[in-house]
């Protein structure tokens, strides 16, 4: 697919861990706030919880993705999910991580986690479809063989795995980009 948006010569800014990535949070964070405010949240402590929210979401992302993805690269050295460059972010670990950044930073200001939870979810749900669209174009979750007219090739990977040279995939981020818009519904009105 399109893994690489923009070769500077001296740096590459990729589609999902760059472009997407920046753009997921600064659409998750604005439709977060705009709840906050609806609902009568406290915005003054709203930038604190993001910030703790962002910290953590990029951490757990980064460990999550090099302790079950590439363990011998974190084992050798456990410095790589501070990196700036390279890849490798895992959504699941950004979820956990971001929860627990929010949670730690929710009890420490005294306020109600769920209360917090219900409002920025919403703003996590959009930031995730943003998200995946980049993750697909990135080409580096493919998913399952298949005949169906939604199927896409990926010839990124054509010179070492011979089938996708002809096979059809049938990608699960383009799917899971479209996962979140349901929960945007209601909360757009």
């Amino acid at each position: 697919m399109l893994p690489i948006h923009l070769d500077l010569g001296f740096t590459q800014i990729y589609f999902y861990e760059g472009i997407y990535f920046l753009i997921s949070i600064i659409l998750g964070v604005w439709w977060a706030k705009v709840r906050v405010e609806k609902y009568g949240g406290k915005t003054e402590k709203f930038e604190g919880l993001v910030v703790w929210s962002i910290v953590g979401a990029l951490i757990g992302a980064r460990l999550s993705h090099y302790v079950f993805w590439q363990s011998d690269v974190f084992f050798e050295n456990p410095g790589v999910i501070f990196s700036p460059t390279g890849a490798g972010n895992s959504i699941t670990g950004g979820l956990v991580g971001g929860m627990l950044g929010g949670y730690f930073y929710v009890k420490r200001n005294n306020m109600n986690y769920w209360e917090y939870f219900s409002l920025l979810s919403p703003g996590v749900l959009l930031g995730q479809a943003v998200g995946r669209v980049g993750c697909f174009l990135n080409g580096d979750a493919y998913g399952t063989a298949t005949s169906s007219f939604l199927g896409v090739q990926f010839p990124r990977y054509a010179t070492t795995v011979p089938d996708f040279e002809t096979e059809y995939r049938l990608s699960s981020p383009a799917w899971e980009s479209t996962a979140g818009l349901p929960g945007q519904t209601e909360t757009l009105s």
